[in-house]
Protein backbone atom coordinates (compact mmCIF):
# COMPACT_ATOMS: atom_id res chain seq x y z
CA UNK A 1 0.00 0.00 0.00
CA UNK A 2 2.78 2.03 0.84
CA UNK A 3 4.15 1.35 -1.98
CA UNK A 4 1.73 2.12 -4.19
CA UNK A 5 1.36 5.59 -2.11
CA UNK A 6 5.29 6.40 -2.92
CA UNK A 7 4.57 5.89 -6.73
CA UNK A 8 1.47 7.64 -6.47
CA UNK A 9 3.27 10.73 -5.27
CA UNK A 10 5.83 10.29 -8.25
CA UNK A 11 3.10 10.18 -10.78
CA UNK A 12 1.80 13.69 -9.32
CA UNK A 13 5.51 15.49 -9.59
CA UNK A 14 5.74 13.97 -12.99
CA UNK A 15 2.26 14.89 -14.18
CA UNK A 16 2.12 18.35 -12.65
CA UNK A 17 -0.99 17.59 -10.76
CA UNK A 18 0.75 19.08 -7.52
CA UNK A 19 0.74 22.88 -8.84
CA UNK A 20 -2.94 23.03 -8.91
CA UNK A 21 -2.64 23.38 -4.84
CA UNK A 22 0.74 24.77 -4.78
CA UNK A 23 -0.08 27.89 -7.09
CA UNK A 24 -3.68 28.16 -6.22
CA UNK A 25 -3.02 28.29 -2.44
CA UNK A 26 0.21 30.56 -2.52
CA UNK A 27 -2.05 32.97 -4.79
CA UNK A 28 -4.59 32.92 -2.09
CA UNK A 29 -2.29 33.40 1.04
CA UNK A 30 -0.72 36.23 -1.17
CA UNK A 31 -3.88 38.25 -1.79
CA UNK A 32 -4.99 38.05 1.57
CA UNK A 33 -1.97 39.09 3.55
CA UNK A 34 -1.87 42.25 1.06
CA UNK A 35 -5.43 42.77 1.43
CA UNK A 36 -5.27 42.72 5.29
CA UNK A 37 -1.58 44.44 5.38
CA UNK A 38 -2.65 47.98 3.57
CA UNK A 39 -5.53 48.32 6.20
CA UNK A 40 -3.24 48.01 9.05
CA UNK A 41 -0.21 50.00 9.75
CA UNK A 42 2.63 47.51 10.48
CA UNK A 43 3.04 47.55 14.31
CA UNK A 44 -1.07 47.31 14.53
CA UNK A 45 -0.50 43.60 12.30
CA UNK A 46 -2.41 40.98 14.53
CA UNK A 47 -1.12 37.80 13.64
CA UNK A 48 -3.65 36.23 14.99
CA UNK A 49 -6.10 38.18 12.79
CA UNK A 50 -3.99 37.91 9.82
CA UNK A 51 -4.18 33.78 10.24
CA UNK A 52 -7.77 34.09 10.95
CA UNK A 53 -8.05 36.43 7.94
CA UNK A 54 -6.36 33.43 5.78
CA UNK A 55 -8.24 30.34 6.93
CA UNK A 56 -11.66 32.28 7.17
CA UNK A 57 -11.38 34.31 3.82
CA UNK A 58 -10.56 30.73 2.22
CA UNK A 59 -12.06 28.09 4.49
CA UNK A 60 -15.24 28.37 3.10
CA UNK A 61 -14.83 27.65 -0.25
CA UNK A 62 -11.75 28.63 -2.18
CA UNK A 63 -9.81 25.97 0.40
CA UNK A 64 -12.52 23.02 -0.14
CA UNK A 65 -12.73 24.00 -4.13
CA UNK A 66 -9.05 23.62 -4.48
CA UNK A 67 -9.12 20.60 -2.69
CA UNK A 68 -12.09 19.31 -4.36
CA UNK A 69 -10.40 20.21 -7.70
CA UNK A 70 -7.14 18.62 -7.19
CA UNK A 71 -8.55 15.41 -5.64
CA UNK A 72 -11.08 14.48 -8.14
CA UNK A 73 -8.62 15.20 -10.63
CA UNK A 74 -6.43 12.31 -9.48
CA UNK A 75 -9.08 10.35 -9.44
CA UNK A 76 -11.38 10.93 -12.03
CA UNK A 77 -8.21 11.11 -14.87
CA UNK A 78 -7.52 7.60 -13.86
CA UNK A 79 -11.37 6.82 -15.48
CA UNK A 80 -10.75 9.64 -18.07
CA UNK A 81 -7.63 8.67 -19.36
CA UNK A 82 -8.19 4.16 -18.76
CA UNK A 83 -5.42 4.07 -17.14
CA UNK A 84 -7.83 2.52 -14.92
CA UNK A 85 -6.94 -0.62 -17.14
CA UNK A 86 -3.05 -0.88 -16.39
CA UNK A 87 -3.97 -0.36 -11.78
CA UNK A 88 -6.88 -3.04 -12.35
CA UNK A 89 -4.82 -5.55 -14.88
CA UNK A 90 -2.25 -5.24 -11.66
CA UNK A 91 -2.04 -8.39 -9.05
CA UNK A 92 -2.67 -5.66 -6.39
CA UNK A 93 -5.82 -5.77 -4.27
CA UNK A 94 -8.20 -2.80 -5.69
CA UNK A 95 -8.78 -1.65 -1.96
CA UNK A 96 -4.94 -1.02 -1.30
CA UNK A 97 -5.07 0.64 -4.98
CA UNK A 98 -7.40 3.21 -3.65
CA UNK A 99 -5.89 3.94 -0.42
CA UNK A 100 -2.44 3.99 -1.96
CA UNK A 101 -3.56 6.65 -4.68
CA UNK A 102 -5.49 8.51 -1.79
CA UNK A 103 -2.43 8.59 0.93
CA UNK A 104 -0.03 9.54 -2.00
CA UNK A 105 -2.28 12.68 -2.81
CA UNK A 106 -2.65 13.04 0.54
CA UNK A 107 1.29 13.26 1.15
CA UNK A 108 1.73 16.38 -1.68
CA UNK A 109 -1.26 17.69 -0.57
CA UNK A 110 -0.33 17.97 2.96
CA UNK A 111 3.07 19.46 2.53
CA UNK A 112 2.06 21.92 0.52
CA UNK A 113 -0.33 23.12 2.75
CA UNK A 114 1.40 23.17 5.42
CA UNK A 115 4.59 24.77 4.42
CA UNK A 116 2.93 27.66 2.63
CA UNK A 117 0.53 28.73 5.25
CA UNK A 118 3.31 28.17 8.12
CA UNK A 119 5.68 30.58 6.01
CA UNK A 120 3.83 33.10 5.06
CA UNK A 121 2.89 33.07 9.32
CA UNK A 122 6.52 32.84 9.93
CA UNK A 123 7.14 35.53 7.55
CA UNK A 124 4.62 37.78 8.41
CA UNK A 125 5.59 37.31 12.62
CA UNK A 126 8.94 38.99 11.42
CA UNK A 127 7.77 42.49 10.35
CA UNK A 128 4.82 42.35 13.23
CA UNK A 129 4.91 44.57 16.86
CA UNK A 130 4.99 41.54 18.98
CA UNK A 131 3.08 43.39 21.83
CA UNK A 132 0.14 43.11 19.21
CA UNK A 133 -0.56 39.59 19.42
CA UNK A 134 -3.69 39.51 21.50
CA UNK A 135 -7.71 38.39 21.44
CA UNK A 136 -8.94 41.84 21.61
CA UNK A 137 -7.31 42.98 25.10
CA UNK A 138 -5.81 39.27 25.90
CA UNK A 139 -2.65 39.63 25.03
CA UNK A 140 -0.23 36.21 24.26
CA UNK A 141 3.24 35.24 23.70
CA UNK A 142 4.67 34.79 20.72
CA UNK A 143 5.07 30.84 21.88
CA UNK A 144 1.16 30.72 22.54
CA UNK A 145 0.03 32.36 19.26
CA UNK A 146 1.91 30.16 17.23
CA UNK A 147 0.87 27.00 19.04
CA UNK A 148 -2.66 28.16 18.71
CA UNK A 149 -2.16 28.62 14.78
CA UNK A 150 -0.72 25.31 14.79
CA UNK A 151 -3.16 23.45 16.10
CA UNK A 152 -6.20 25.18 13.91
CA UNK A 153 -3.91 24.75 10.66
CA UNK A 154 -3.61 21.08 11.71
CA UNK A 155 -7.39 21.19 12.19
CA UNK A 156 -8.38 22.71 8.92
CA UNK A 157 -5.65 20.13 7.14
CA UNK A 158 -7.97 17.28 9.00
CA UNK A 159 -10.87 18.95 7.55
CA UNK A 160 -9.48 19.66 3.71
CA UNK A 161 -8.62 15.53 3.56
CA UNK A 162 -11.59 14.26 5.14
CA UNK A 163 -12.93 16.55 1.85
CA UNK A 164 -10.60 14.66 0.13
CA UNK A 165 -11.79 11.37 0.69
CA UNK A 166 -15.39 12.65 -0.04
CA UNK A 167 -14.72 14.12 -2.95
CA UNK A 168 -12.30 10.46 -3.84
CA UNK A 169 -15.07 8.53 -3.03
CA UNK A 170 -17.89 10.81 -5.59
CA UNK A 171 -15.53 11.02 -8.08
CA UNK A 172 -15.35 6.93 -8.10
CA UNK A 173 -19.06 6.75 -8.08
CA UNK A 174 -19.82 9.49 -10.96
CA UNK A 175 -16.65 9.22 -13.13
CA UNK A 176 -17.27 12.96 -13.62
CA UNK A 177 -14.97 15.74 -11.88
CA UNK A 178 -17.87 18.41 -12.63
CA UNK A 179 -21.03 16.63 -10.94
CA UNK A 180 -18.40 15.74 -8.28
CA UNK A 181 -17.25 19.30 -7.31
CA UNK A 182 -20.91 20.07 -7.72
CA UNK A 183 -21.57 17.27 -5.64
CA UNK A 184 -19.01 18.79 -2.73
CA UNK A 185 -21.06 22.44 -3.09
CA UNK A 186 -24.40 21.11 -2.80
CA UNK A 187 -23.11 19.34 0.28
CA UNK A 188 -21.81 22.96 1.92
CA UNK A 189 -24.99 24.88 0.70
CA UNK A 190 -26.60 21.99 2.68
CA UNK A 191 -24.78 22.48 6.04
CA UNK A 192 -24.97 25.98 5.64
CA UNK A 193 -29.05 25.83 5.33
CA UNK A 194 -28.87 23.42 8.41
CA UNK A 195 -27.09 25.98 10.65
CA UNK A 196 -29.34 28.74 9.42
CA UNK A 197 -32.59 26.52 11.21
CA UNK A 198 -30.74 25.04 13.87
CA UNK A 199 -31.60 28.39 15.95
CA UNK A 200 -35.09 27.83 15.67
CA UNK A 201 -34.84 23.94 16.81
CA UNK A 202 -33.95 22.73 20.26
CA UNK A 203 -30.39 22.66 21.39
CA UNK A 204 -30.89 18.86 21.82
CA UNK A 205 -32.67 18.28 18.92
CA UNK A 206 -30.54 15.63 16.45
CA UNK A 207 -30.16 17.88 13.62
CA UNK A 208 -28.98 20.42 16.03
CA UNK A 209 -26.48 18.17 17.71
CA UNK A 210 -25.33 16.54 14.29
CA UNK A 211 -24.25 19.89 12.33
CA UNK A 212 -22.97 21.64 15.13
CA UNK A 213 -21.01 19.10 17.07
CA UNK A 214 -20.56 15.95 14.72
CA UNK A 215 -20.67 17.18 10.70
CA UNK A 216 -17.34 17.35 9.36
CA UNK A 217 -18.69 20.65 7.87
CA UNK A 218 -17.48 22.27 10.81
CA UNK A 219 -14.36 22.40 9.34
CA UNK A 220 -15.48 25.32 7.70
CA UNK A 221 -15.52 27.70 11.02
CA UNK A 222 -12.47 26.48 12.31
CA UNK A 223 -10.93 29.94 12.46
CA UNK A 224 -13.09 31.32 15.25
CA UNK A 225 -10.77 29.11 17.31
CA UNK A 226 -7.93 31.49 16.35
CA UNK A 227 -9.68 34.33 18.18
CA UNK A 228 -11.33 32.45 21.12
CA UNK A 229 -9.89 33.25 24.57
CA UNK A 230 -9.78 29.45 25.07
CA UNK A 231 -9.16 26.37 23.56
CA UNK A 232 -10.22 22.89 25.09
CA UNK A 233 -8.49 19.61 24.36
CA UNK A 234 -11.15 17.87 24.36
CA UNK A 235 -13.16 19.88 21.72
CA UNK A 236 -9.89 19.28 19.43
CA UNK A 237 -9.84 15.41 20.19
CA UNK A 238 -13.50 15.35 19.41
CA UNK A 239 -12.75 17.00 16.10
CA UNK A 240 -10.05 14.83 15.11
CA UNK A 241 -12.05 11.64 16.06
CA UNK A 242 -14.82 13.06 14.00
CA UNK A 243 -12.78 13.66 10.66
CA UNK A 244 -10.69 10.16 10.81
CA UNK A 245 -14.63 8.56 11.24
CA UNK A 246 -15.71 10.30 8.18
CA UNK A 247 -12.74 10.20 6.17
CA UNK A 248 -12.74 6.28 7.26
CA UNK A 249 -16.02 5.82 5.70
CA UNK A 250 -15.64 7.48 2.63
CA UNK A 251 -12.67 5.92 1.89
CA UNK A 252 -14.04 2.32 2.98
CA UNK A 253 -17.51 3.53 0.70
CA UNK A 254 -15.21 4.35 -2.34
CA UNK A 255 -13.26 1.28 -2.01
CA UNK A 256 -16.89 -0.47 -2.12
CA UNK A 257 -17.77 1.07 -5.67
CA UNK A 258 -13.80 0.86 -6.90
CA UNK A 259 -14.50 -2.88 -6.33
CA UNK A 260 -17.69 -3.02 -9.29
CA UNK A 261 -15.50 -0.65 -11.38
CA UNK A 262 -15.76 -2.46 -14.99
CA UNK A 263 -13.44 -1.61 -17.24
Amino acid sequence: MFKIAKMEVLKIFRSKLFLIPLISLSLLITITIMLYYPANQKEDINLLEVAADIISGNGMFSFPIITAVYFSTIIVNEFKQETIKTLFSSTKYRGELFIGKFLGAVTVFSVIFIVLLMISILVTSLIINPQHMAIEFYALTYKETILRISIVTILTLLFLICLGSYVFMIGTITESQGFTIFYLLLTIFLHLTLLGITPFLSIHSVINVLSRKYSFMRGLFFSNMLLTYNIFWTDILREILVFLTYTTTFIQVGIHFFKKKQV
